[in-house]
C-alpha cells in the first residue's frame, strides 16, 4: 500500500491505475514527474509555513517568544518519488482481449489493494 498524497497538498489520498495499450508508458518520465511533484509540494508547504509564521509574528508583535523557522521538515519523509511510484499500477495490454480482462478485474484488484492497506494500517 503506497502512502497517498494528502488532500492538504492537493492529492486525492489514493493510488492510480494506468492501462498501457500502446507500450508507451515511460517509468523514467514518471519518476521525473514524481520528483517535480515532491519539489512542488515542499515549496508549497514552505510558503504556507512562512505565511503562518508571518501571521503569528503580526499577532505577537510585543511578545519575544515568536516561533523561529522550524527545523523539522514540513513534508513527511515518506513523501518521495519512490513512494509516489509505488502507488502507480501499470497494466500493459497487448490486444482487445487482455484489455477487456484487465478492465473486468480492476474492481477485484482495487478491493485487494484496499484490504492490503487496512492490514498494514492495523500493524502500525
Amino acid at each position: 500500500c503506497a502512502l497517498p498524497i494528502s488532500r492538504i497538498y492537493g492529492g486525492v489520498e489514493g493510488e492510480a491505475v494506468y492501462i498501457d495499450t500502446e507500450g508507451s508508458f515511460s517509468p523514467e518520465r514518471c519518476y521525473t514527474m514524481a520528483q517535480a511533484l515532491v519539489k512542488h509540494v515542499q515549496a508549497s508547504a514552505a510558503r504556507r509555513e512562512q505565511q503562518r509564521l508571518m501571521r503569528q509574528r503580526q499577532q505577537q508583535l510585543t511578545t519575544t517568544a515568536t516561533a523561529a523557522t522550524t527545523t523539522k521538515s514540513l513534508v513527511p519523509s515518506w513523501f518521495n518519488p519512490n513512494t509516489i511510484l509505488n502507488g502507480i499500477h501499470v497494466f500493459r495490454v497487448h490486444d482487445e482481449t487482455s484489455q477487456t480482462l484487465t478492465i473486468k478485474h480492476l474492481e477485484q484488484f482495487i478491493k485487494g489493494r484496499q484490504e492490503d492497506c487496512l492490514i498494514q494500517k492495523e500493524r502500525q
